[in-house]
């Protein structure tokens, strides 16, 4: 009976020695594909890292075009089968390489049968990016190696948990592990892998190439413009180039290596950003601006720069001295407080050319200060006439209780200039002897009253807002002829603004702006002239 039972478990033995598990495991895999109607496409033979290409049934899209509709999922598979749950598996290199820059879905699917013939659990993982680095790593390293090996005699070791395993061992549970991972469609997947497949371990300093300048001038040039300071190209020798990725470097060939007839541009780029306040004194802050910082990344002393940006000015520092620089853009628009400050800054900059400290609070880099000097600038000068105009807007909008909530630009201020100190006059410039002027009366005067209303109206227009101001004076008249007559007055006696876009029939919205104010002074009982000495030049500003 003993000799029996020996030779009875022989037999299971050779049974078991000629299961073919990896056939068992590929054809349940396609029995699961096929209860959930995805079709398995098998690879045969299998030399290419895949051993299924599945096609999923197409699913109509209501609510989209069809000729708009994306495709079905499609994914490359490898079934790995086993008879013990070891957590890993050693995959050919050269497999693996195929699996990831392929741009399709691509998954791993390990199934375990325990020495029995049907599988007790199965684990499906994705390729993703954290395989993806781990793949290309390595095959760089062997680039690199000494003894450079082909990537079919290389193995690596792919990992799989409890967080991949499938719930049930059936086609529903595949077929939605699957989709998980491909729920935005397979264009938005294959456009991501793609991204990923040409960023993947690379760093912004990834290329880097030995350049040999002619002169010291030139690399101080190259550095100016890498600060953005000014822009040019400059000739160079190139002697060598090397793409690092996994800070692995390898060299690379380029077609301007060796000749000397090579010129270089860097583009300029903020190394981090940083907060600069001009100071009075220690306990004083008169002005903050959040900055663009740029520093060199090849410092030597003849050009020892540090240079700070925002989208109205640049401050240079260097270590004897700071110096001040500004750029405009006439048509660029902001809101009204930041271009305030914006000019503010030059009114500051005049009055005290020699008496500023600049704070500088670098993003990445200890806080350090400066004296912050400056010529001084002319009267004349553009900037200070803009902060004029600004000053006197913002008194105006005060005057009315307007909000500053709307966006301009300098093109702005200079297009309304006229019509920003005419208003401002009329309002503000009153002695006390009061305002006396000739003017102008709109229509034909049959007579001239001893006193009246003046009504003198403006128009201002920033970015798509039109105000339409009525300044009216209760004033004195002296007839000078049929239209023109002088007034004395010592008092506004009412103010009106209205408020309309530039969409709106502009004449039409004006004449009933008049219209209110004629009925309003129609029911004090005032006799009221409209002067158009302020306005018989205006023409509405055409957007740009």
């Amino acid at each position: 009976m003993i000799w029996l039972f020996m030779l009875r478990l022989g037999r299971e033995d050779s049974i078991m020695a000629k299961r073919d598990i990896g056939k068992m495991g590929e054809s349940y895999f396609e029995n699961l594909c096929n209860q959930v109607d995805i079709t398995a496409n098998r690879s045969e033979p299998d030399r290419y890292g895949w051993d299924f290409l599945l096609e999923f049934p197409k699913e109509e899209e209501m609510n989209i075009s069809q000729d708009m509709q994306d495709l079905p999922i499609e994914c490359k598979v490898q079934v790995k089968a086993s008879d013990k749950n070891t957590g890993k598996c050693q995959i050919k290199l050269s497999a693996m390489e195929r699996l990831v820059k392929n741009p399709f879905p691509s998954f791993i699917y390990f199934v375990n049968y325990n020495k029995g013939y049907k599988p007790i659990e199965a684990f499906l993982v994705h390729i993703d990016k954290a395989i993806m680095e781990q793949v290309l790593k390595r095959i760089r390293k062997n680039e690199v190696a000494e003894k450079k090996k082909n990537l079919c005699n290389i193995k690596i070791t792919i990992k799989y948990d409890d967080s991949h395993k499938l719930n049930q061992i059936k086609g529903k549970n595949l077929k939605e592990e699957i989709e998980k991972y491909i729920i935005k469609g397979m264009k938005s997947y294959t456009d991501e892998k793609s991204s990923l497949l040409e960023t993947i371990g690379f760093s912004e300093h990834s290329m880097s190439m030995t350049m040999v300048f002619k002169n010291k001038s030139g690399l101080i040039d190259l550095i100016d413009t890498s600060l953005g300071i000014y822009e040019t190209k400059v000739p160079v020798l190139i002697e060598d180039t090397t793409m690092s990725r996994f800070n692995i470097d390898i060299p690379i060939k380029m077609p301007f290596v060796g000749l000397e007839s090579v010129t270089v541009k860097v583009k300029a780029k903020p190394s981090q950003k940083a907060i600069l306040t001009f100071q009075k004194n220690s306990l004083s802050s008169l002005l903050t601006f959040n900055m663009d910082m740029y520093i060199p990344y090849m410092p030597i002393e003849e050009s020892m720069k540090i240079v700070f940006k925002n989208r109205f000015f640049v401050i240079e520092f260097n270590k004897k001295k700071m110096t001040f620089n500004y750029s405009i853009r006439e048509k660029d628009k902001c809101s009204f407080e930041e271009f305030y400050k914006f000019l503010k800054f030059f009114e500051i900059v005049n009055k005290n050319p020699d008496t500023l400290t600049l704070s500088i609070k670098p993003e990445k880099l200890s806080i350090f200060k400066s004296l912050f000097t400056s010529a001084k600038i002319s009267d004349d000068n553009k900037m200070l006439i803009y902060f004029s105009l600004i000053k006197r807007v913002k008194k105006i909008y005060g005057y009315f209780d307007l909000e500053l909530d709307f966006e301009l630009s300098l093109f702005d201020l200079e297009s309304n200039e006229k019509y920003i100190n005419d208003l401002y006059a009329l309002i503000f410039e009153i002695n006390e002897d009061g305002i006396s002027l000739s003017l102008i009366a709109e229509n034909e005067l049959d007579y001239i009253p001893d006193k009246a209303a003046i009504v003198f109206p403006l128009i201002l227009q920033f970015n798509i807002h039109v105000y339409y101001f009525f300044i009216i004076y209760e004033a004195h008249l002296e007839s000078t002829s049929k239209y023109d007559f002088k007034f004395i007055s010592k008092k506004i006696k009412t103010k009106e603004v209205f408020i309309s876009s530039i969409e709106e029939d502009s004449k039409g919205y004006w004449e009933r702006c008049k219209s209110n104010i004629s009925n309003f002074l129609k029911d004090e009982h005032t006799t009221h002239i409209f002067s158009d000495n302020f306005i018989k030049d205006f023409k509405l500003i055409e957007e740009t």
